[in-house]
């Protein structure tokens, strides 16, 4: 072989050899991309069970099984009355960081179906849970039984209906009291004026009961017959699937300026604080408030429009403490 020859060989085997080279880096540079690239992936979530649904909300959630290799942006629920809801539909987000999130969701309408889905966001995309249906429940439904206290006489009453407004869940409020009614015909009155408004597809049904004004200071009933006939009305509505809420008696008049049905009413209220646990599901405790509570608090007119009737400042006091009443039963 002449030199000249052989040169160029070894040229052409250092070029070759060059080439070689550079494609090996550049081949290891594609697989360690590609390695790398293939580590990463949308993130992995299970949506959880729906639990404490309302007329108006529920408490959803989800375990974010896999970040997909890197640190999330976001996570949460999507849900919709439509099948399979994505982000353009309503959603709510919680703090990503955690693997296991609860949420609340609201703004819901009563006795809907709804489809939720957990989701987790990451730089890859975005990875859902399973879909989950749940229904929500209807209003609750509010019954005030009583009479004219309840109903209203002789004054501008605001209870129930300007007051109770304000309840913090959805409900259906019905009035079904009347003037001049005893213990006695609330019994009688109850399968019909109240039981017909039970619902079924309701989260809670309240019957507020306030009676005992016309037994005490018309009828002249003691507090124990009176007591009776309040526990027989409240356990039957209590078997009938009501939860009940029993008030106690505010200040009233009656047999003269003796004050002795006032005394006779502060015995019903000591039954009713005493045993309310036994037939009821919670307490308005009128009674307990000074300006419409005690012994002759009816001669305050500010509070008391005739003795037995309360005016706008009385009847707001009664509402703020039904509400109350109310509400805290159905926030259990």
């Amino acid at each position: 072989m002449l030199l000249a020859d052989l040169k160029v060989l070894l040229r052409l085997t250092k070029d070759y050899l060059y080439c070689m080279r550079n494609s090996i880096i550049i081949l290891s540079i594609i697989l360690i991309v590609y390695s790398c690239t293939d580590k990463l992936s949308m993130p992995v979530v299970v949506t959880g069970p729906v639990s404490d649904i309302r007329s108006t909300s529920a408490l959803c959630g989800g375990t974010v099984v896999s970040g997909g290799g890197e640190n999330l942006l976001k996570q949460g629920i999507f849900w919709s009355v439509e099948k399979n809801p994505t982000i353009t539909d309503d959603y709510v987000y919680d703090s990503v960081g955690l693997a296991s999130f609860s949420i609340i969701i609201t703004g819901l309408y009563p006795n809907a179906s709804y489809y939720i889905r957990s989701f987790a966001t990451n730089s890859i995309g975005t990875g859902y849970g399973s879909m989950v249906k749940f229904t929500t429940m209807g209003k609750n439904i509010v019954v005030l039984e009583g009479d004219s206290r309840t109903d209203g006489w002789n004054c501008e009453y605001r209870y129930p209906y300007m007051d109770l407004l304000s309840l913090k869940e959805s409900s259906v409020i019905y009035k079904t009291s009347f003037g001049g009614l005893s213990s006695e015909d609330l019994i009688t009155r109850g399968p019909v004026e109240v039981d017909t408004k039970f619902s079924g597809v309701a989260r809670i049904n309240v019957v507020v009961v306030w009676v005992g004004v016309n037994d005490i200071a018309i009828n002249d009933r003691s507090a124990d017959f009176t007591f009776t006939n309040l526990v027989t009305y409240c356990t039957e509505r209590r078997n009938k699937g009501w939860k009940v809420i029993v008030c106690t008696e505010v200040s009233m008049m009656g047999l003269g300026s003796n004050g002795v049905c006032d005394l006779t009413r502060t015995a019903y209220n000591d039954l009713i604080t005493a045993q309310w646990r036994e037939f009821a599901d919670g307490v308005a405790d009128l009674a307990g408030n000074p300006e419409i509570g005690v012994i002759g608090a009816y001669l305050n007119t500010n509070y008391f429009c005739d003795g037995i009737h309360l005016t706008n400042s009385g009847t707001a006091i009664v509402a703020e403490i039904v509400n109350q009443a109310i509400d805290t039963l159905m926030s259990k």
